[in-house]
């Protein structure tokens, strides 16, 4: 083959690879991924390369026009993956809130582990599949998350009630065990305290759990709406009601914060899942602690957050109210005996001031304190063993004499 023909075959393919070039730096994103693409540069040298050995070693003009031909196809998919990119991020952008995976996509609802991630799940989850507003979807679950615990609350009311009844017994163990310093005492105080409990039907796990598992699902709304507001979700400023319609904002008028606020002491004061178990100081500093946070929480927090605070708390309410009547005794098969004895036992818990309750208590807690120093001073007393005294011999002057005569 001639040195003219290798000449015009080489011009040929240089030609080709300019081409190329420039085809690449058409745009400023396709010259930008051409530049920051490694790879493609690296199989653009290669490719090239392998076309001018091929052309030294005497290769075919149909061969090389083949390797050339790799390098339009690859950067053809480039191309292609930029179309894909552009599809996916338009897609992105178009999902709304009326869609699966819409507060994935924004960031919101990654895992099924951490409670505000699952509750963020559940609410989207209602709202696509029924369609309501999302002002109705808060409400709904607000609801549901009450009524799920509702079983595990009506047991724990019950056991309020015989703790009630048995209150005097427990209190005067409670008094022996403070006033002793014995360890065998206090285990003996402790397995009759167990056994009185048992005896009544009481369990407080069932108390205390009746309140507690409340906390998670509670905490995981609350910041799954707050962040849910933050943003704002797609119908989160304009799927309110009334006079809130925007859930991401304060609410202007502080209408759902009084309404918030009245639910829950109400609730609170019928006796809500866990207060029977406090004492009649602490039951009140709850109740009025409470109300005070719930009426100053709309100041800071969206319309969303005290939305869902009103639904709970007037659940909360109604639930109390049920638990107060005839049908709920004989729901749970509550003896008369001990629901008339639980009564006695509030209405003079309630016939004390607030003043008079805090110097009970204080006087309770100085009693027990002196008590139980008394009770350490003796144990020291009887551990400490008396000093030994030896006894002192006393020489008479008669002795004496004897001896020196002697």
């Amino acid at each position: 083959m001639s040195t003219a023909r290798y000449r015009s075959m080489f011009t040929r393919a240089v030609t080709l690879r300019s081409s190329f070039s420039r085809s690449l730096h058409t745009t400023r994103d396709v010259r930008n991924l051409y530049f920051n693409n490694s790879i493609l540069r690296r199989r653009e040298n290669i490719l090239c390369s392998a076309v001018y050995m091929d052309l030294r070693s005497n290769s075919t003009i149909s061969a090389a026009g083949e390797k050339v031909s790799l390098v339009a196809q690859a950067a053809n998919d480039q191309s292609t993956l930029l179309a894909v990119s552009d599809a996916v991020n338009q897609a992105a952008e178009s999902l709304t809130s009326h869609q699966l995976g819409y507060l994935e996509s924004i960031g919101l609802a990654q895992t099924w582990i951490w409670p505000t991630d699952v509750a963020a799940h559940i609410l989207e989850l209602t709202h696509v599949y029924t369609g309501l507003p999302w002002w109705a979807v808060i409400v709904i679950v607000a609801v549901g998350s009450r009524l799920m615990f509702l079983p595990l609350s009506l047991k724990g009311h019950v056991m309020n009630m015989k703790m009630k009844t048995i209150q005097p017994q427990v209190d005067l163990l409670m008094k022996q065990l403070n006033s002793t310093s014995s360890p065998t005492e206090k285990a003996q105080i402790g397995i009759r305290r167990q056994k009185l409990m048992k005896m009544n039907g009481i369990k407080v796990s069932t108390m205390l759990a009746s309140g507690v598992v409340q906390i998670p699902v509670a905490y995981g709304m609350f910041m799954a709406l707050t962040s849910m507001a933050q943003v704002p979700v797609d119908g989160f400023t304009t799927e309110g009601l009334l006079w809130f319609k925007n859930l991401a904002d304060v609410d202007p008028y502080m209408g759902l914060s009084v309404l918030s606020a009245a639910g829950t002491y109400t609730s609170l004061m019928l006796g809500a899942e866990g207060m029977g178990s406090m004492s009649p100081a602490t039951r009140t500093v709850m109740t009025y602690g409470t109300t005070a946070a719930m009426l100053v929480m709309g100041l800071w927090y969206s319309a969303a957050n005290v939305l869902f605070f009103v639904a709970t708390g007037f659940t909360a309410m109604a639930t109390s109210m049920f638990m107060r009547s005839a049908a709920f005794r004989r729901l749970m098969k509550v003896p008369q005996e001990v629901y008339l004895k639980s009564q006695a036992a509030a209405k003079n818990a309630e016939a004390k001031s607030i003043t008079q309750q805090y110097k009970e208590m204080w006087n309770d807690a100085k009693t027990r304190a002196e008590e139980r120093k008394a009770a350490e001073l003796r144990s020291h007393r009887v551990s400490t063993p008396s000093p030994t005294i030896r006894p002192v011999r006393v020489k008479s002057k008669a002795t004496k004499m004897g001896r020196k005569g002697k």
